[in-house]
């Protein structure tokens, strides 16, 4: 299996962005073969127009796969730099989709950030914090864990891609070209 493609762009709030991705397969019949399956963006600003980013971050990489249980997972999430010196500013909100089955696809991926209650919307502006990255994570895969708690929506980033099967029909797994 071979996904090959870009994060083309970002539609969201902010001054400089950057977004860091993985893909993360659900069994262990998933084997990175070549490629890179994680990574972060460079940095770029955003529009004061629009709110559109170009990132045009490329994206490759090969799996050998024994099983098609465990369909990956695309899963990122969005950073704010400092304009100057793109030091870490604070968390901007994550996102995540299946990966096509194949053919070549056009996904927007809604980004969303944990809503906050009180007055920790007011801290953040002044104190950007960096939340529990690896319960983020978790919540980004996980749509029932998601459920169960209040998000805002912050933006979309754009991803383009294209899935390339090989050897499945061996099997007799067939895969719809939308």
């Amino acid at each position: 299996m071979h996904f090959v493609g870009s994060i083309s762009s970002a539609n969201l709030r902010g001054n400089v962005i950057s977004v860091t991705w993985a893909i993360l397969p659900g069994s262990r019949a998933w084997a990175a073969k070549n490629g890179t399956s994680c990574g972060e963006s460079h940095s770029t600003t955003v529009s004061s127009y629009d709110g559109i980013s170009i990132l045009s971050h490329p994206i490759d990489v090969q799996y050998e796969v024994s099983s098609s249980e465990g369909w990956p997972v695309f899963t990122c999430e969005v950073w704010e730099r400092s304009p100057c010196t793109e030091a870490f500013r604070g968390f901007v909100g994550c996102g995540s989709c299946w990966l096509p089955t194949s053919g070549r696809m056009s996904i927007d991926i809604p980004i969303w950030k944990p809503s906050s209650v009180d007055f920790v919307d007011v801290e953040e502006m002044v104190l950007p914090t960096c939340p529990d990255l690896r319960k983020i994570r978790e919540l980004s895969i996980s749509p029932f864990l998601r459920s169960q708690m209040e998000t805002k929506a912050i933006g979309t980033v754009h991803l383009e891609l294209t899935a390339i099967t090989c050897g499945f029909h061996q099997f007799g797994i067939k895969f719809n070209i939308f």
